[in-house]
């Protein structure tokens, strides 16, 4: 009777040390995926991205990063903005559009900023791909902060005739420095990276035209401008 009590105990510990070998397996799988996870020093890449603001605008962005430590180090972007244009215009053969908008406008964007990357969670044992989070705050720099417009003032000429005079009003008061965030979802493969992302900002395009004063009278601006919330799409290279 004793002896099959000390059977049937045997049987029951079993299943239980077998589960506890399969968990410090996985530890041990999960330990040696961070410990061989190694994060690429330097990378460039181009993103394009859809803003949303007060009216919806597009951007193109170089991207770089270096990364001395494992999963932080620092990144500086380059991007050009525009608006006045939706990127449906953009890319559309229609020959009534006018690609001289005067609404349109144009900023130069530098930004410096952090840069924080999780270990890479690869989905193969021989680490071809694999799924990363980055987050990197930093500081938007922004030119020009003061754009001008044209102004047509109707006039008479010197036969008597109407015409209309141009002349340039420039803007007063323009921000440079605002903040970014930057937030993506990385598909890392050998040699580059794939990103899908998000960019929140106090910056908005038409802040360059906010105080516009033409005689007196203000010609252009918003009682509210809103923070500018960005998708976009990027393609990196690892160095």
């Amino acid at each position: 009777m004793k002896s099959r009590q000390i059977l049937f105990s045997a049987l029951l510990f079993i299943p239980l040390w077998g589960q506890a070998s399969e968990d410090e397996d996985s530890i041990f799988t999960w330990k040696t995926v961070v410990s061989d996870d190694v994060p690429p020093t330097w990378s460039a890449g181009l993103s394009l991205g859809i803003e949303d603001a007060n009216d919806d605008s597009w951007s193109i962005e170089l991207h770089g990063a270096w990364l001395p430590l494992k999963y932080a180090g620092i990144s500086l972007g380059l991007a050009m903005d525009r608006s006045g244009t939706s990127l449906v215009e953009l890319f559309s053969d229609n020959d009534d559009y006018d690609d001289d908008d005067p609404d349109k406008i144009y900023k130069l964007n530098i930004i410096p900023a952090l840069s924080f990357r999780t270990p890479t969670l690869w989905l193969n044992k021989a680490h071809d791909y694999g799924l990363l989070l980055s987050c990197e705050p930093g500081i938007l720099f922004s030119f020009p902060a003061n754009d001008k417009i044209w102004v047509e003032e109707p006039g008479i000429g010197m036969h008597g005739e109407k015409v209309a005079y141009r002349h340039r009003v420039r803007n007063k008061g323009g921000e440079t420095t605002f903040w970014r965030i930057r937030s993506f979802l990385g598909i890392r493969f050998a040699g580059g990276m794939i990103s899908l992302g998000w960019d929140t900002s106090n910056y908005n395009i038409e802040l360059c035209r906010k105080n516009m004063y033409d005689k007196g009278h203000r010609i252009y601006g918003r009682d509210h401008y809103k923070h500018s919330k960005t998708v976009f799409l990027a393609i990196s290279v690892e160095l």
